[in-house]
């Protein structure tokens, strides 16, 4: 059942990491018409970030197919996963909600 969680959030991963990109395209249009500098770029960052945190998630469920005595500690540390899934992902989200605010944030305000 864990294991199955744990390739459930990789999917969940991939499509945020397909979001970002498809964020990007509409962002690049919507900028060119309006003349915006091009802040669409950050989504490549964010795509970057979110997809190193989807092999932190990969590495992790890897780990759960190897018996507990043969898991490398380093890589089942709760160090490691933060620093290699929570703030890749916390600051991926973060770069591509901020650009997607500064592109689109205008729907909100508008009536």
């Amino acid at each position: 059942m864990e294991l199955m969680v744990a390739l459930l959030s990789s999917a969940a991963l991939i499509s945020a990491i397909y979001l970002c990109f498809v964020l990007m395209e509409l962002s690049r249009k919507l900028g060119s018409v309006l003349k915006m500098p091009p802040y669409y770029l950050l989504f490549y960052l964010a795509g970057t970030l979110l997809t190193v945190a989807l092999f932190a998630r990969l590495i992790k469920a890897s780990m759960l197919l190897v018996s507990p005595e043969a898991r490398p500690h380093i890589l089942y540390s709760p160090q490691f996963y933060f620093a290699a899934y929570h703030l890749p992902l916390l600051l991926g989200m973060l770069v591509a909600l901020g650009v997607t605010i500064k592109y689109w944030g205008w729907i909100f305000w508008e009536r």
